[in-house]
This record gives C-alpha cells, sequence and structure tokens, in this order.
C-alpha cells in the first residue's frame, strides 16, 4: 500500500501552490493535500515569535549573528548581552534598530543584567 501511495506520489508532476510567506514552493498534489490540512488544523502562525538571547554580542561573531537573527520573523526579541564594556554592545543595539524589520532589539551589559537580558 505504502509502495503505491510513493509510486503516485513520484509520477506526479510538480505544482506550483502560492502560499503567504514563502517563495518559490513547489510540491506535488498529494503535499499540497497534505499542507492544506495542515493549515486547517495547526495553530497560525506555526512557530509564535520568540525572544532570543545572544550572550557576548559584542564580539565579531556575535554582531553577524545579531544581523542574521534581526532578520528573522520567528525572532520577537532580540535580546544582546555582553559583560565586557570596551564591546560597545549598546552601540550595536543602536546601530541594528535601524533596520526596518519587527524585532525588537534589547541590549544588556554588565553581568548584573544577565538574567533579565535570558527571560522574558
Amino acid at each position: 500500500m505504502l509502495r503505491q501511495i510513493s509510486l503516485q506520489v513520484a509520477n506526479k508532476t510538480p505544482v506550483l501552490v502560492p502560499r503567504a510567506g514563502y517563495k518559490n514552493f513547489v510540491m506535488s498534489e498529494a503535499l499540497a493535500q497534505i499542507e492544506k490540512d495542515c493549515e486547517r488544523f495547526c495553530p497560525v502562525p506555526r512557530f509564535p515569535p520568540q525572544k532570543v538571547a545572544i550572550v557576548g554580542a559584542g564580539s565579531d561573531i556575535g554582531r553577524i549573528a545579531a544581523l542574521f537573527l534581526k532578520q528573522q520573523k520567528v525572532v520577537k526579541t532580540l535580546a544582546l548581552y555582553d559583560d565586557v564594556p570596551e564591546r560597545y554592545v549598546l552601540g550595536i543595539a543602536n546601530d541594528l534598530a535601524h533596520i526596518d524589520t519587527s524585532t525588537e532589539i534589547e541590549a544588556f551589559q554588565g553581568r548584573v543584567f544577565l538574567k533579565p537580558a535570558l527571560y522574558v
């Protein structure tokens, strides 16, 4: 039975199914039906926006990670934390806040602010 279904799915030509939030999403008719059923029963959005904290955001890698995470729709709040004062996390947060996305930016500097940076 499973083999027959997989052969039927393999023989189908891919169909372009337009969906909000996805670009060039190509799937077969069987997968399109599964996707419709999932959208009907799954809550929207499937992945609720989350708070993400970057510990060590003042380093070179932390800055790049913050730039990439700022552009993700799944991230609601991006918290930048570093305990070294010379790394200027507040300046990095100010630069990232000017990027036009829906992600909010929070900046924390110093060991006293580690707990608020990690928790909502």
